[in-house]
């Protein structure tokens, strides 16, 4: 991703569902992490790339495959970003990668 000549990163957040405010603690984190001023904006056109918070609820293929569908919307010039939301009491689990069913372009 590229910083603006202002030095702000813009994202466009998609939320398929309820984060229990997991997507503004991670968008938290990353104002801290990234080296730029990053901001919301409201539409698609205005943002550097998307941001797509997927909790899972019902099934991680099924709330997968929806977040996709819905990402697929948008222009695929526009990196993307998916992050998927997995609740677990199990420390050490591991949700099974997704690189292999995103066939999206500039999506990780």
């Amino acid at each position: 991703l590229f910083f603006t000549e202002t030095g702000t990163l813009k994202c466009f957040c998609i939320r398929t569902g309820k984060t229990l405010n997991s997507d503004a603690a991670l968008i938290e984190l990353l104002k801290k992490k990234i080296p730029a001023d990053l901001q919301e904006v409201e539409t698609v056109d205005k943002c550097d790339f998307i941001l797509v918070f997927c909790p899972v609820i019902r099934g991680l293929e099924t709330d997968f495959n929806a977040a996709l569908k819905n990402l697929n919307q948008y222009p695929d010039t526009k990196h993307a970003v998916l992050v998927l939301l997995h609740h677990t009491f199990d420390p050490e689990y591991t949700v099974p990668g997704s690189v292999r069913v995103v066939n999206r372009e500039n999506t990780i």
